[in-house]
């Protein structure tokens, strides 16, 4: 079905849920009685369909990650991503693009000796990414792998709070620095419109996806997969 349809057929589910009055009407001009309890409109079982093949490519997507938790984890949110992205909802996209890329993150540096090899050559760890003329992010891993108020004790992955942390580690490790560069724009934006939409509010919303839009070449959602992609490639060679 034409994704445009698929926004159009959203839409309609929403008001259906929010206004009684609507839902019957609309299946009354459908000629669907409103008291059977089967009764289902073409409207719901379109957007039931197009959930259900997200949940299948997402499935296919993830079938070779060996570790239960985590393959059902990112095939949740995969099958969102997909669902969102088809009707076009970039914020919640973007969320979910983080909570996998996350999970994958947190999953890698558990299993590859992250803090070991921190410790041996933290240099090797650090790096400045120039975003913008304006804006540049300086990155050492080590300051976030170790917490100083406790000795230096380990920090879990999971607790670090510096997507960029991880994402720097990963692309040391598996020697594809140039990744962080090319798709330096389009990482930050994984981060700060996941940040931003995770806001309750909808003036963070408006914000997040004014952000979306300011980017230049339109931040394609092409990219961002690539990097899912190669990071879930990572994870099944371990």
């Amino acid at each position: 079905m034409d994704d445009k349809l698929l926004q159009v057929l959203h839409k309609v589910e929403q008001l259906c849920e929010q206004n009684v009055e609507f839902a019957t009407a609309l299946k009354e001009s459908l000629s669907v009685a409103p008291t059977e309890p089967n009764a289902d409109s073409g409207f719901s079982s379109a957007i039931r369909l197009q959930h259900q093949r997200c949940r299948k490519k997402a499935r296919a997507y993830y079938e070779k990650i060996e570790d239960d938790q985590l393959r059902q984890n990112l095939i949740n949110d995969h099958a969102k991503m997909l669902w969102y992205k088809s009707i076009f909802e970039v914020g919640q996209y973007f969320v979910h693009v983080n909570y996998q890329v996350e999970n994958m993150l947190n999953y890698y540096l558990a299993h590859t000796g992250f803090h070991d090899k921190v410790a041996a050559t933290p240099t090797r760890y650090c790096k400045k990414l120039v975003i913008t003329p304006k804006y540049a992010i300086s990155i050492d891993v080590y300051s976030y792998a170790f917490d100083k108020n406790k000795g230096n004790s380990p920090v879990d992955p999971s607790r670090i709070n510096s997507l960029w942390a991880k994402l720097l580690y990963w692309a040391v490790d598996t020697e594809q620095e140039e990744i962080l560069e090319k798709f330096k724009t389009y990482l930050n934006a994984i981060v700060s419109v996941r940040n931003e939409v995770n806001h309750a509010n909808s003036a963070s919303q408006k914000q997040a996806l004014k952000y979306w839009q300011d980017q230049e070449d339109g931040m394609q959602m092409a990219y961002v997969e690539a990097v899912i992609k190669q990071i879930r490639n990572n994870i099944i060679a371990l």
